[in-house]
C-alpha cells in the first residue's frame, strides 16, 4: 500500500485520482508541514515536465488535461516549461551542428 509521502500518492492526488478522504488527509498534511508542501511542488513540477515531454499514459494526460489544466496558474506553469523544453532543445540542436572548432568550452 502507498504512504501519503509516496510519490504515486502525490502524483494521484495532483491528478485528481485519490478519494476525498484522502485527498484531505493530504491537504492537510501539506498545510501543517512546508517540507511536505515542497515535496507535492517539485512532483508538481516533475508531472508537469512529463506532459511537456508526451510521457504520461493517455489515462494520466486525460486526467492531467482536465484537472491540472482547470487553474490559470498551472497552465502558465505548463507553458513556460513548454518554453523550456523547446529552448533547450534548440540549444541542443545548436551545439550539434556548430563546428568543434567554434566551441570555447572544449578548448
Amino acid at each position: 500500500m502507498e504512504t501519503e509521502t509516496s510519490n504515486g500518492v502525490i502524483v494521484r492526488y495532483l491528478l485528481g485520482d485519490l478519494p476525498e478522504q484522502e485527498q484531505a488527509r493530504l491537504e492537510d498534511h501539506a498545510f501543517s508541514d512546508r517540507e511536505y508542501m515542497q515535496i507535492i511542488l517539485a512532483a508538481e513540477n516533475d508531472l508537469i515536465d512529463e506532459y511537456v515531454r508526451g510521457e504520461l499514459s493517455a489515462t494520466e494526460r486525460r486526467q492531467f488535461e482536465q484537472r491540472f489544466l482547470a487553474s490559470a496558474e498551472r497552465r502558465r506553469k505548463v507553458e513556460f516549461a513548454r518554453a523550456l523544453a523547446q529552448f533547450t532543445e534548440a540549444q541542443s540542436a545548436h551545439r550539434e551542428t556548430e563546428p568543434a572548432s567554434q566551441r570555447w568550452w572544449e578548448s
